[in-house]
């Protein structure tokens, strides 16, 4: 589920609620909350309406344990970077590339992390950089704007986030938009440079 592999996906069993998540994430990602019915879900997922009511109560509680879930994974994931690397710069470089192969592996994701309207159904979150991934990134960066890898010209910690993921997140929307054609996976090294670059004051190319 989410961010499994292929071969990972045949092998998981899911049980009801996951095939009712399963169901509503892809009807979700492809026609947003507001255009999705529980009766939707209800044929997308051969569940009962009954069993839909049962796991979750209204098609609110669905979107949110799916926003749950899906931040769940992507946090493990960015900790695990965060904890692997030693420098800030592999980190951010790492971070960059987990993102753009989650954009490649599981659009659908994605799409409803990144596009979707927390304030339709959420009381998790008011924005992507709130949510608990880039919470994790934030007091990293927060870390190296007092060591001076962030230009010092740069003062606010909020700010050095949008700087250093803006480009990135742009290009995944363009990605899940259908605008790039081609796997943003093969413009890592160039979104890198370009932002490490013209953010940090370490200038160096990976």
């Amino acid at each position: 589920m989410f961010f499994y592999t292929k071969n990972t996906k045949k092998q998981c069993t899911f049980n009801t609620a996951d095939k009712i998540n399963e169901a509503a994430l892809t009807l979700f990602a492809e026609h947003g909350f507001f255009n999705t019915s529980i009766h939707h879900i209800q044929k997308k997922s051969q569940v009962s309406i009954g069993s839909i009511y049962h796991h979750f109560g209204s098609k609110e509680a669905i979107a949110d344990s799916l926003q749950k879930k899906i931040l769940e994974q992507m946090e493990e994931s960015f900790i695990d970077v965060i904890n692997q690397y030693d420098t800030f710069q592999e980190k951010y470089y790492h971070i960059i590339e987990l993102l753009f192969l989650m954009t490649e592996s599981e659009p659908r994701a994605m799409q409803f992390i990144f596009h979707s309207k927390y304030s339709e159904y959420s009381k998790l979150s008011k924005s992507i950089y709130q949510s608990k991934p880039f919470s994790a990134i934030h007091k990293e960066v927060k870390i190296h704007c007092k060591n001076s890898i962030i230009d010092q010209k740069i003062h606010s910690v909020d700010l050095t986030m949008a700087l250093l993921f803006g480009f990135a997140i742009q290009l995944i929307q363009l990605r899940l938009d259908k605008v790039m054609v081609k796997p943003i996976t093969l413009e890592i090294d160039t979104v890198f440079n370009a932002v490490w670059n013209g953010v940090c004051s370490e200038k160096q190319a990976i």
